[in-house]
């Protein structure tokens, strides 16, 4: 699928996401705000967003881009005190991409069955194409996933990231041979370090250390994100959105590494490297304010993924990304009894009202997430790096992140 079939709808899908209007502002630097009655207020208003999504588009499209598929960055609101996985009063995002003409997957991706009972007091399975987006998509070396959004209200947390979803592993017990031999594996691990509050650039400010103690400059500003195994695709998207009027300070790079993420060679039939399939997910926390929290959850913002011409340049993936820990050197294990007791807190917290049943808690001997932990739940479908006591029961890395703590 190509820009010039999909151009028109793309900039009707992007105006939609974020509200319709008659004007078309092009101005990036004044940064219009949006109507004063609305409850969440970003600082560069829709009309602008769209014409700088449309005319970045249209480089691309000049730099021999396709785009691939048009989605949404959208999530769900839960009410106060209700629990999304292993984390109360948090607010899940999900960047999804109805694939029914399998663009993204192979239609011949083996199945994975959803792995909680719904009658077990587990999360029920969802029903239709979203079940499909939950379980991700694969990527070439030469695509990306582009989102374009605005960043939250004043809240307590916010984190950005890729889980694996999906990973093929051969059945060694079995020792059998062939397609009946293929576990199809949900690892839940992260794939980088997430673009967190601390860490994300926006139109008001980049990064730096000291937005710890004042994290101000991160709310409610446009933010571009680009998840991408090349630098290469990631500069060239930045550019054109750059060009197109987004404040350069405003790009961010989340590297989807082939030493970590099996890529998917679409030149060649899918079991040739039985690619991962994986998510993007963002979680945020505790808003200040709940009605413009609400506001700005309710917006879908736009998401784009792209594929770049098959040239060299383009074919290059970058190196697995260093976890933040092992920059710093510090050990991971000092965080085991923070984590616990969290754990003990929520157990306490939901068995004691009634909205879930403990069904199994286990001490955690590994912190979920961390280089070690993350490289065996990729290829170790036994591993348990963390017991989920209310949502699942068993094991994994889905229950941490490596910005949690």
């Amino acid at each position: 699928m190509y820009f010039a079939s999909v151009l028109p709808v793309l900039l009707l899908a992007v105006l939609a996401a974020s509200g319709r209007s008659s004007s078309t502002s092009t101005s990036s630097t004044n940064h219009p705000h949006n109507r004063p009655d609305e409850a969440f207020q970003c600082d560069v208003n829709k009309e602008t967003r769209a014409t700088i999504a449309f005319k970045a588009l249209e480089r691309l499209k000049m730099n021999d881009f396709s785009l691939v598929k048009t989605g949404i960055f959208a999530g769900h609101g839960p009410t106060s005190g209700e629990q999304v996985a292993g984390n109360p009063n948090t607010l899940y995002m999900i960047a999804g991409f109805n694939d029914t003409e399998h663009l993204l997957t192979p239609a011949d991706y083996p199945s994975s069955s959803w792995p909680v009972p719904p009658d077990d007091n587990g999360p029920v399975p969802p029903s239709g194409p979203l079940s499909e987006e939950m379980m991700g998509v694969s990527m070439d070396r030469n695509e990306a996933i582009v989102l374009f959004f605005c960043t939250p209200p004043p809240m307590e947390y916010f984190g950005l990231t890729a889980y694996v979803t999906n990973r093929v592993l051969f059945n060694e017990t079995e020792r059998g041979k062939g397609d009946s031999s293929l576990i199809v594996h949900m690892p839940m691990a992260e794939i980088a370090n997430p673009l967190n509050y601390l860490r994300l650039n926006t139109t008001k400010a980049s990064a730096f250390p000291s937005r710890e103690d004042d994290p101000t400059p991160f709310y409610s500003s446009l933010s571009l994100a680009v998840f991408s195994p090349s630098r290469a695709v990631f500069e060239t998207v930045a550019e054109a959105f750059i060009q197109a009027g987004l404040e350069e300070g405003a790009v961010n790079y989340y590297p989807m590494s082939g030493q970590t993420l099996r890529l998917h060679d679409r030149s060649k039939p899918f079991e040739y490297d039985y690619p991962d399939r994986f998510l993007v997910l963002c979680r945020v926390s505790y808003f200040q304010d709940q009605a413009a929290g609400e506001a700005w959850s309710a917006r879908p913002w736009p998401a784009f993924f792209v594929r770049a011409p098959d040239l060299p340049v383009y074919q290059k993936s970058v190196p697995e990304p260093r976890i933040l820990s092992d920059v710093s050197g510090d050990s991971e294990k000092v965080y085991l009894p923070t984590i616990e007791k969290l754990m003990s807190a929520i157990v306490a917290n939901k068995t004691s009202t009634g909205q879930a049943r403990l069904l199994v808690q286990q001490q955690i001997v590994s912190v979920p997430n961390d280089r070690g932990a993350r490289d065996q739940c990729l290829n170790n479908n036994s591993f348990v790096a963390a017991v989920d006591p209310i949502m699942t029961g068993r094991g994994g890395c889905g229950y941490g992140t490596t910005d949690c703590r």
